[in-house]
């Protein structure tokens, strides 16, 4: 219940509250017109009541239409903002992502090719050295099983 109704409600429940002691404490002629004046004023002041409060109630229904209004526009406007910081945002780190790929793979072919020629040409070297190695050994042998000068062969 909001407070334009509690009002209204709590102005009704005195006013009704006291019109049956206003009636009980008289049987005057007069006093039946005071109670009848009174009645009328009870009733008018009511009314009035009433209409301010809904007046009241009209503005705060216009004032919240409006905020809500403005609070969506900027909602709107907010979200649009942010659409487009994201999208900048996501098409610079594409553009890093793709350079960066870019470059690890020149390095990467660069590195590769360097190490090709760099196994090929350890493995020439280390070819040529067992082929020598190989040769001096062969010499050796032959040397050692050859018979001595001095022995007869057998």
């Amino acid at each position: 219940m909001n407070v334009a109704h509690l009002r209204s409600f709590t102005l009704t429940a005195i006013l009704a509250a006291s019109l049956p002691v206003a009636l009980a404490q008289t049987s005057d002629s007069g006093a039946k017109q005071d109670m009848k004046n009174a009645g009328h004023d009870t009733k008018q002041a009511a009314t009035s009541a009433g209409h301010g409060v809904s007046h009241g109630s009209k503005t705060a229904y216009h004032k919240t239409a409006n905020t809500t209004e403005k609070g969506y526009d900027k909602t709107k406007a907010g979200t649009k903002t942010a659409y487009h910081k994201t999208a900048n945002t996501t098409e610079k780190g594409y553009d890093k992502t793709k350079s960066g790929t870019e470059t690890a793979y020149h390095k990467t072919a660069q590195g590769t090719k360097t190490a090709y020629h760099k196994t090929a040409q350890g493995t020439k070297t280390a070819y040529h050295k067992t082929t020598n190695e190989t040769e001096k050994g062969v010499d050796k042998l032959t040397d050692k099983h050859q018979p001595p000068a001095d022995s007869s062969p057998r």
